[in-house]
């Protein structure tokens, strides 16, 4: 795929720029704002690290792993950051159409403002749509309803039968904990928008 930047209404969906720091060092620093994420808080140098990698990863031909800054269009402020990915299951066995994963995290003040649903609906469409993914998941730890009343909202179907699991945050003092994996189809996604 092509890295597109995207709108909703209210968000702007871009490419991370070196100015990006301080928004995203705040979230992805913030052991509480990390509780159910895969990673650990970042240093300053780990975040900078991230910032380059998403930039390259946006420049890439083809870019399969589009990390976007998640930004406010009324006051331009960045709300959090968000990832649609070609899927790592995508291994030869006869998939012809692409397999993306979704991903989001916001800052703090940015929650519970219906900013990671609008942001998830519309790069969801963006991948139906644009890059004809046959199918569209997002995981979670079982125990961020948040996330994945957001997945629900999407259309996503939660596969009880697929079991994962995954290392807790530091501050879950890196414990097994389970995963949920959730999709939905192409199909799935235009009887439910």
């Amino acid at each position: 795929m092509t890295f597109t930047e995207l709108e909703t209404p209210r968000l702007r969906l871009r490419k991370f720029r070196e100015s990006d720091f301080a928004a995203v060092h705040s979230w992805a620093s913030d052991q509480e704002n990390l509780r159910y994420m895969l990673f650990d808080p970042h240093t300053a140098d780990d975040t900078r690290g991230f910032i380059r990698f998403a930039i390259a990863a946006a420049e890439a031909a083809p870019c399969v792993n589009a990390q976007y800054i998640i930004e406010a269009r009324d006051s331009g402020a960045v709300a959090g950051g968000a990832g649609l990915s070609l899927s790592d299951d995508m291994d030869g066995g006869g998939i012809t159409q692409p397999i993306f994963e979704l991903g989001w995290i916001l800052l703090r003040g940015a929650q519970g403002l219906g900013f990671a649903t609008e942001a998830a609906c519309e790069l969801t469409r963006f991948a139906f749509d644009e890059q004809h993914a046959a199918t569209v998941t997002a995981t979670c730890d079982a125990e961020n309803v948040r996330s994945y009343r957001v997945m629900e909202r999407l259309g996503m179907r939660l596969f009880p039968e697929i079991k994962r699991k995954r290392r807790g945050s530091v501050l879950l003092g890196y414990a097994e904990r389970d995963e949920l994996f959730y999709a939905v189809t192409r199909e799935q996604y235009y009887l439910s928008h």
